[in-house]
């Protein structure tokens, strides 16, 4: 008997065994994307299998529909697996322990299960940010990609927020679920989380050098690089009307961006200038829009601003440009900019660049100031609605 109980136990053990390495696992690579790359890429990240649902998580789930069994995946705002950092045209690599036959992605967003109600009261749900979709397969059944498409609502709306990213592999056994998270933007050093893959010596960042040879901080050589105009976006108001708070909006490559005011008694002139990326180099890097605040000897009190742009172009629109507010559930909400003091010509356009409808009290967008706006700067606007008062 005693002989029987110990075969008993031993093979008992060994199936055990035999399961917890037949848990299948998932690492997940940015292999970023060609001339973008990572000087210091970010190690790959590993999940393990925790359901057998056949579904990816989708908006549909993050919303309340049921479609696995409970515990199956997180909710949408908590509880997620590792981040990978990404930005728009990286390709995702997927490994897996063992072969599979078909893999399904999705991404959305991380509102709370249900949807989340603003405090201008409007209810709003959670959205597929990728997928779902298959992945593509490889010429080996243990790797599969994924492509993050460029544009994408995924950089903004995962933009310091993890989103959470489902995937449902497939084998003859049935389906394996991974839980994982993405995270926007991807740094050139994922070490330390500084400069923009693409930049050669990002500003502010340690600059790369081979092995053996000291590290040498600060930008390149004057004569290295060329220093050109550069277009201007308004941003807001300061308090007092003695500044602004501006867009330089450079190519990716571009460094150093600087902005200084020429002010007359009916207008207000800004320059801004960047250095170049080298010359005859190519720069794949999207274009940007870094903040400068400019100071006035006067306050500004309807001045025309010259040498702006009163639209962002479409590729750019909003991304950086527009502040926002987190939310207790840690969601963002684009918040108002200061304008008054501008002229109503200028803060309607900072407005429209920051998502903002417009509308008018007072003598309306023909008047020589904007004396109120509601709501107030630094607050939720409700639809995204602002009201200027002008005389």
């Amino acid at each position: 008997m005693a002989v029987l109980l110990i075969v008993f136990w031993v093979l008992m053990l060994g199936l055990v065994a035999r399961a917890d390495a037949d848990v299948m696992s998932v690492v997940v690579s940015n292999l970023g994307q060609p001339g973008l790359e990572s000087t210091v890429p970010q190690p790959p990240v590993i999940t393990t299998d925790r359901g057998g649902c056949a579904n990816v998580f989708d908006a549909d789930q993050a919303n309340g529909v049921a479609e696995c069994p409970a515990g199956t995946w997180p909710a949408p705002d908590a509880g997620w697996g590792p981040g990978v950092d990404v930005s728009a045209g990286d390709t995702l690599q997927l490994s897996f322990s063992s072969g599979v036959s078909a893999v399904t992605v999705a991404v959305t967003s991380q509102l709370p299960l249900g949807g989340l109600t603003d405090p201008s009261g409007v209810h709003h749900l959670n959205v597929n940010l990728l997928g779902p979709q298959p992945a593509t397969p490889t010429s080996d059944p243990l790797v599969w990609s994924v492509a993050i498409p460029d544009p994408t609502l995924i950089t903004r709306q995962a933009m310091g927020a993890p989103a959470p990213f489902s995937i449902v592999a497939t084998d003859a056994q049935g389906s394996h679920d991974f839980a994982l998270s993405v995270l926007s933007p991807r740094y050139d050093n994922e070490a330390t989380h500084c400069g923009a893959p693409g930049h050669p010596m990002p500003q502010g960042c340690p600059i790369p050098t081979p092995p053996g040879l000291p590290l040498i901080g600060g930008p390149p050589p004057p004569t290295s690089r060329t220093r050109a105009a550069a277009q201007v976006v308004l941003e807001q108001v300061g308090r007092d009307q003695r500044s602004l708070l501006i867009g330089v909006l450079v190519s990716g490559c571009s460094i150093d961006p600087q902005a200084q005011a020429s002010e007359r008694s009916d207008h207000v002139q800004i320059n801004a200038t960047a250095i170049a990326s080298l010359a005859g180099s190519l720069c794949a890097a999207p274009a940007h829009i870094p903040q400068l605040v400019v100071h006035f000897r006067g306050p500004l009190n309807g001045r025309h601003v010259t040498g702006v742009l009163k639209t962002i172009p479409a590729s750019v629109a909003g991304l950086d440009a527009v502040r926002y507010k987190r939310m207790t559930t840690g969601r963002l909400f684009p918040v108002v900019p200061r304008t008054t003091g501008m002229w109503p010509v200028d803060a309607a356009a900072v407005l429209h660049n920051q998502r903002f409808r417009v509308t008018w009290r007072g003598i309306g967008p023909r008047g020589k100031l904007v004396i109120h706006q509601t709501p107030a700067p630094g607050q939720i606007a409700p639809n995204n609605r602002v009201t200027l008062t002008t005389h």
